[in-house]
């Protein structure tokens, strides 16, 4: 599939706002009338939306979104943290983070024109992979300075990441580092700022269209979130029941080497686990059975560890 050029506030309505791909939000709400007429979302839609907003956001064609989620499988460490780390550092995405650019199509222009010089030579590939110490400027021409100050001139105000420097009137940009995970807002945090926000009442004060859309988001992530939104670090050790449904998380848990125990069923691949335990992954009476053994298990052996370390 080529490269998207239709109608972008089709895009945003239906998926969020997407500074990447343009500057505008969709009116307050809109989020909320799309759930009510859609209904509950299957794990594939959801999946599907979540790469699409990657896609649109980055102005990626298929083809290289899947290339880069090859790569970053192959590296060492999260592959999600690997995948946000590959895509930052594209030198469209650099000019946009910047804000010599206003979107990344933008940005992706500026360069296939040839206004861009990374370390004093012009680089006309957008996809450039940006490295630390790199010294990203405007050609020293009146046409190209006019484009990036224009730019900047429609957002003075915009934050630029830890690991970037604008220097705004030499526009010049200097790659500090690579991105820290520090800076890439986390669903984590904002589940739990969200959390807070519902304990101290600050809700109940918001228009009611605005605590709708707001209640929504929290109940979204108490859905995928709940279970480890007081993780401090990695776990010491993660029970899949179903392979086939969190085979993602299977294969991050292989990745970041923390030990795993799978319920097994006959479709199911014992050697992904560390430990494997048969058991019919439908059957919610023997997954129940199961997992409270377990439970019992590692709280009884922490326990006498604390006693007897």
């Amino acid at each position: 599939m080529s490269r998207y050029r239709g109608p972008r506030f089709k895009k945003i309505r239906r998926l969020g706002a997407l500074p990447g791909l343009t500057n505008k939000r969709p009116k307050v709400g809109t989020d909320l009338r799309n759930q009510s007429r859609s209904g509950k979302k299957s794990q594939y839609r959801i999946r599907l939306e979540e790469k699409q907003k990657l896609r649109f956001h980055y102005g990626l064609t298929e083809r290289q979104l899947l290339k880069y989620v090859r790569i970053a499988g192959k590296a060492k460490g999260s592959t999600g943290q690997v995948l946000l780390q590959l895509l930052e550092m594209r030198l469209d995405n650099i000019l946009f983070r910047l804000g010599m650019a206003s979107t990344i199509p933008a940005a992706r222009q500026l360069v296939n024109h040839r206004h861009v010089l990374v370390n004093g030579r012009i680089v006309d590939i957008p996809s450039y992979r940006c490295k630390p110490r790199d010294i990203i400027t405007g050609k020293d021409e009146q046409q190209s300075r006019t484009l990036i100050q224009n730019s900047l001139n429609s957002s003075p105000n915009a934050e630029v990441p830890n690991h970037l420097t604008l220097h705004p009137f030499q526009y010049k940009g200097l790659v500090n580092q690579i991105i820290d995970s520090k800076w890439v807002e986390t669903r984590l945090q904002k589940f739990r700022d969200l959390r807070m926000e519902q304990k101290t009442g600050r809700l109940n004060r918001l228009p009611k269209r605005d605590a709708a859309v707001v209640k929504r988001q929290l109940s979204r992530l108490q859905t995928y979130l709940g279970g480890i939104k007081y993780m401090t670090g990695l776990p010491d050790i993660v029970i899949i029941v179903d392979q086939h449904e969190e085979y993602t998380a299977l294969r991050e848990c292989i990745t970041l080497g923390i030990p795993t125990i799978c319920l097994i069923d006959t479709n199911c691949d014992p050697d992904l686990a560390d430990i494997s335990i048969p058991a019919n992954d439908d059957a919610i009476s023997s997954i129940r059975l199961i997992l409270n053994k377990l439970v019992f298990a590692i709280c009884e052996g922490r326990s006498s560890y604390i006693r007897n370390p």
